[in-house]
């Protein structure tokens, strides 16, 4: 999970990454986007009550 904003759970907007999906990923998703500024592409959905995007593929996930 990435918390933009704060730390979860007060953390304004949530990118996920499920267990599964992680091994998709081209690198540690946690130590390598660590500190950078990032884009995501993806569907904007509510659970509980906050915006999250859901990461399936590294394409999703832009350094800027």
């Amino acid at each position: 999970m990435l918390n933009i904003g704060a730390d979860y759970p007060n953390a304004p907007f949530v990118v996920v990454i499920f267990k599964d999906d992680v091994k998709k990923i081209k690198y540690k998703p946690a130590e390598h986007l660590k500190g950078k500024n990032i884009c995501i592409t993806g569907k904007v959905v509510i659970f509980k009550e906050k915006p999250e995007i859901i990461a399936k593929r590294s394409e999703q996930i832009k350094i800027q």
